[in-house]
């Protein structure tokens, strides 16, 4: 069989940012501290990143395994509340896309 190469990971023709590249409507139920109880909330993430122009694109499958990853570890330990989550969702991102930016919307 063939190996193919990693598209996203490959230098691009033309050197030019990609701005807002991420997936919306990502679903989960996450635990947050508010009011200082924890509860239990519906959610509904936007996740987006911007690109050097030295990045072809990204893995869309990693929006999705950032979050669960960071909710799952979550869940194990002390609730955050939703700025918390925000930031912690997005500093991993950005290692795991090796994004310049990251952005992350929760609506709970």
């Amino acid at each position: 069989m063939e190996r193919q190469n990693d598209i996203q990971q490959t230098i691009p023709g033309v050197h030019v940012s990609l701005s807002r590249v991420g997936i919306t409507g990502a679903e989960k139920f996450i635990r947050i501290r508010y009011k200082g109880k924890e509860n239990i909330f519906y959610s509904e993430m936007e996740l987006y990143v911007d690109l050097s122009p030295k990045q072809m694109g990204v893995h869309m499958s990693r929006f999705s395994d950032v979050v669960n990853e960071v909710v799952d570890e979550i869940v194990r330990q002390e609730a955050l509340d939703i700025e918390s989550l925000a930031e912690k969702v997005s500093r991993r991102a950005l290692e795991k896309q090796r994004a310049v930016r990251y952005e992350v919307n929760i609506r709970a």
